[in-house]
């Protein structure tokens, strides 16, 4: 019989649908007759260019997965034999992308709104694609969040970094959020001195594993505030927030990085311009390359620091993947 080689086995990524096929046919004893390439199995029926040539074209690969096709060549005598080889067709990972963002402002016993469980907002979520829904929240309290929801539907929360149990920064999330304007609602056990939560929508994220990275840092002295999150998938989003306790008239300004924008940056004054209010401040990242990013903030401390955790702060980031 005939000795066939179908050739290597390939691998393309979408939007590439095309690949060549280059076998090979011989038969010591005799000559080769005919060859013939025949699709075998695959996720969707590709067209074979020119079937009887040891090399032709196969376009179609249009979904992604392995395709199985099979040479055959015949002698002069009529007798067969076959070789298979597969095309594994990738799909590529749409780019995350934003959507909107949501601020709940700064909440206290003396603002309008003020800071009574449950404490809630609207956010406007996209029709698109691949959705999730980002929370950060800042509070200076003993009470943290015992449950977010958003249009009722109950979030997941990933990180919480907390600085001497009494100053929290936390991020929550839900996949596939519903479509259009529904409220955030934030549920204490008792309500928190001072709050200020954020929502950041994104699509094209992972479903079924988004959480690329997580971190988080605390202090109880003025900084400087960071924390290093280690992403392993190109093209993840990073999200973090800061909770630092605060007097009046300071700022917090984010280091920089490709493709980092501030999405929230709100202070809560305490009483008579005293170290009792918190700003919170957050971000979210882009970067292509995977590797380590420090996401840090430089303070501007006013009213200075009297003792050693009245300039306390806590930082959260959390990636997301493609």
């Amino acid at each position: 019989p005939p000795a066939v080689r179908a050739g290597s086995n390939q691998s393309v990524s979408l939007p590439t649908s095309a690949v060549t096929m280059a076998g090979v046919a011989s038969d010591p004893g005799g000559s080769v007759a005919s060859t013939a390439w025949s699709f075998v199995s695959g996720p969707s029926t590709p067209t074979i260019t020119t079937p009887s040539a040891l090399n032709s074209g196969v376009t179609g690969l249009s979904s992604a997965g392995t395709y199985v096709f099979r040479l055959t060549a015949t002698d002069n005598l009529g007798a067969t034999s076959t070789d298979t080889m597969n095309v594994v067709v990738s799909s590529v990972a749409l780019a995350v992308t934003f959507d909107s963002v949501s601020d709940s402002l700064a909440r206290s016993a003396l603002t309008v709104p003020n800071n009574a469980s449950p404490i809630s907002w609207s956010h406007t979520v996209g029709n698109n694609n691949n959705r999730i829904l980002v929370v950060t929240t800042g509070q200076r309290s003993a009470a943290i969040p015992t449950g977010i929801t958003y249009a009722g539907v109950p979030m997941t929360q990933r990180v919480r970094t907390d600085s001497n149990a009494v100053l929290f920064s936390t991020i929550w999330y839900l996949l596939n959020p519903p479509v259009g304007t529904a409220n955030i609602v934030v549920t204490y056990a008792a309500s928190p001195n001072g709050f200020q939560g954020n929502g950041i929508s994104l699509y094209n994220v992972n479903q079924t594993n988004p959480v690329d990275a997580q971190a988080g840092a605390n202090a109880l002295s003025p900084g400087p505030i960071s924390t290093t999150i280690t992403t392993t998938t190109p093209g993840a989003w990073i999200v973090d927030v800061v909770a630092m306790r605060t007097g009046a008239s300071e700022t917090i300004t984010p280091s920089v990085i490709t493709s980092r924008v501030t999405r929230e940056n709100t202070s809560l004054t305490g009483a008579s311009g005293l170290r009792t209010g918190v700003t919170t401040v957050g971000s979210t990242a882009s970067p292509i390359p995977a590797g380590a990013y420090v996401m840090s903030w430089t303070t501007s401390h006013v009213a200075g620091c009297v003792t050693a955790n009245s300039c306390m702060w806590a930082i959260s980031a959390v990636a997301f993947k493609p």
